[in-house]
């Protein structure tokens, strides 16, 4: 098949939709509770990571251009390449599954109460699995032009909500010092800033050309910085005690507010939106990773069965919204930051030794370079 390609501003919204995802509704809790009125900060502290994960997965596209990083952690490391494009396989079909999960447990808390699980995953990916098949220079293009209109709804969402805002909940800041804010920064940094690893298997599509990798760069601050106004919306408006006791936050904020009813089935579908594009990503970069790792021509044989994969594991990675909360908050950074910033930063100090020692990066990938470029 021949290479598709995105351009740098369609990668600029992928990774906007991508960062807000399901921690629009997840992270103002998670980081209101443990950091109270401060929790605003949190996002600001975690993007300096994130930016430095997303930097080196560009450095890693510009020394290997053309192969995900599936492929070019072959490509650096040789044979144990295959396990470490075996996890970042893993995390991609984790992440995907958690995520399938976040939507069908708040469609059932907030829409379709006592529809069972399977017929909500079950539709769920068979939506997933069309854009999916439709390839990423489609998928970009349609999912760009939505996001847009999401975004737009989120200011105005924003703006209704700021009109009945106490600043005062805000004060008095560092009330407990720095290391409440540090540890939900940590949060963030992993949940969602940490999670981009997955687009190793998306940004080998970007189009070069001069510039190209602030756009990028641009997106995931972007995605941070609505959270920032998420966490700020739901401490002004509820204050820091009855925000942190709420499983989907920002959704009592806006039906706190005179009229929010009327803005409540608004909000629901900005997140419901954004949070199924998170999943397509996941979804696009488990099959692509799994049709690389074993060097598949075309990956889209390969959608419907990884579509049932990732429906059925969901069914089982969570019990309740309120398990998914505390697996956000405490489990998913000890297990996670591991992988997401710790194998990027693996094959960017062994690709900088190959570079060192004159070894051709091209010598141990040559069975690679004529895999599919989807």
């Amino acid at each position: 098949m021949s290479k598709a390609y995105i351009s740098p501003q369609q990668l600029f919204l992928l990774l906007l939709g991508f960062v807000v995802g399901t921690a629009l509704f997840l992270v103002p809790s998670s980081a209101i509770g443990q950091a109270g009125q401060d929790a605003w900060l949190a996002p600001f502290i975690a993007l300096p990571p994130g930016l430095l994960l997303l930097a080196l997965l560009l450095v890693l596209n510009k020394m290997y251009p053309g192969r995900s990083i599936v492929q070019y952690s072959q490509s650096i490391l040789g044979w144990p390449g295959k396990a470490v494009g075996l996890l970042v396989i893993w995390f991609a079909l984790h992440l995907g599954a958690l995520v399938l999960r976040n939507i069908v447990s708040f469609i059932d808390v907030i829409f379709l109460v006592g529809t069972p699980s399977a017929v909500l995953c079950t539709t769920i990916t068979l939506l997933a699995a069309y854009a999916v098949r439709l390839g990423i220079e489609v998928m970009a293009r349609a999912l760009g032009i939505a996001l847009v209109l999401a975004t737009v709804f989120f200011a105005i969402l924003q703006g209704t909500a700021m009109l009945f805002a106490q600043f005062d909940n805000l004060l008095p800041v560092l009330e407990k010092g720095w290391l409440p804010v540090l540890r939900a920064a940590v949060g963030i940094a992993s949940f969602p800033g940490g999670e981009i690893l997955v687009f190793g298997m998306v940004i080998y599509h970007l189009k070069p050309g001069r510039g190209a990798a602030w756009y990028p760069l641009a997106g995931l601050a972007a995605g941070l910085f609505m959270l920032f106004l998420s966490i700020e919306r739901s401490v002004t408006v509820l204050g820091p005690a009855v925000a942190a006791r709420a499983i989907y936050t920002p959704l009592v904020t806006i039906n706190s507010i005179p009229g929010g009813q009327i803005l409540v089935t608004l909000m629901a579908v900005i997140w419901y939106f954004f949070s199924i594009f998170k999943f397509i990503i996941c979804y696009y970069a488990f099959v692509q990773g799994v049709a690389h790792w074993t060097g598949a021509r075309d990956y889209r044989p390969l959608v419907l069965p990884a579509g049932a994969l990732l429906a059925v594991f969901s069914l089982f990675v969570y019990k309740s919204a309120i398990d998914e909360l505390f697996f956000a908050q405490t489990v998913w950074p000890v297990y996670a930051i591991p992988l997401e910033y710790g194998i990027p930063l693996l094959l960017w100090l062994a690709a900088l030794l190959r570079k060192a020692l004159g070894v051709n990066k091209n010598s141990a990938a040559a069975d690679t370079e004529n895999n599919s470029r989807l």
